[in-house]
């Protein structure tokens, strides 16, 4: 039989300094991101709290949401009694938003789905609180307030370091699988057998075998393996001249393979 010189712990050791090493840049991009998001965050909560603000009290359920536009400034907004369109004291659920387009122009729009009611005291009461913030939204400086700088991503990400977590992402090597194939290796060195699941795909045991199996492994090629196969080391134990040699593709035996690799000797 060849004797294997393993290369396990020296694998283990080059998967875990590699990983390292990547997870240094990692970590300067998800820094750079979290403070990337804390910045645009504060200034989104300044811009709501402004027109919170200019609002002031109000019987109304108000709404106000502020986020980055996808390119320049700033977006608001304003939804007014949402969860409440229903009810009998509401005249009208409606909402109201400002932006600064690709342009940098000022663009406002407002709408409403949820119909005018205005048939009690309640509900016209409602709709003069409606009118009253409508007029606070559209008597603000939305110039001022939208067209803030935003945070640039390129100011708290490197492109070098995003570019070395996707390289050496893409170009790692497959420890695992190299780990594996050596605990293989290893099995087969010291005649041990190797814990199986699943059904074995062989010829003699197709679908007859389910949940655990052991295969013991005498020797393997590029994409076979020749191996004997049972469900119990005890009846091998008993009757080994019971039991022949089978060849099986590493592609059907491998997934079986319980991971990480566990062996035992008898």
């Amino acid at each position: 039989m060849k004797i294997y010189a393993s290369r396990r712990d020296d694998l283990i050791a080059e998967r875990d300094a590699y990983d390292a090493e990547t997870a240094k840049y990692q970590s300067k991009v998800d820094e750079g991101e979290e403070r990337w998001h804390q910045d645009t965050r504060a200034i989104e909560e300044s811009v709501k709290a402004e027109v919170e603000r200019a609002i002031g009290e109000t019987s109304l359920e108000i709404e106000v949401f502020a986020r980055a536009g996808w390119e320049v400034g700033y977006e608001v907004t304003v939804r007014a009694n949402e969860s409440r369109k229903f009810d009998e004291g509401t005249a009208l659920a409606w909402n109201w938003e400002a932006k600064i387009d690709r342009e940098g122009n000022l663009v406002k729009d407002s709408g409403s789905w949820s119909g005018l009611k205005v048939v009690t005291p309640e509900q016209i009461a409602d709709l003069e609180e409606s009118v009253r913030v409508m007029k606070v939204l559209n008597s603000l400086d939305w110039e001022h307030i939208l067209k803030r700088a935003n945070p640039k991503y390129s100011d708290y990400v490197s492109r070098e370091d995003q570019a070395a977590v996707r390289d050496r992402t893409k170009n790692r090597r497959d420890y695992d699988r190299e780990i594996f194939e050596e605990d293989l290796k290893e099995a087969i060195q010291s005649g041990a057998w190797i814990k199986m699941k699943g059904r074995p795909e062989t010829e003699y045991y197709r679908g007859s075998l389910r949940g655990d199996f052991w295969c013991k492994i005498s020797s393997m090629s590029e994409k076979q393996v020749k191996c004997i196969i049972t469900s119990s080391l005890d009846n091998y134990k008993a009757n080994p001249n019971y039991y022949s040699e089978e060849r099986i593709s590493k592609a059907k035996l491998y997934p079986q393979i319980v991971k990480p690799v566990e062996t035992t000797t008898i």
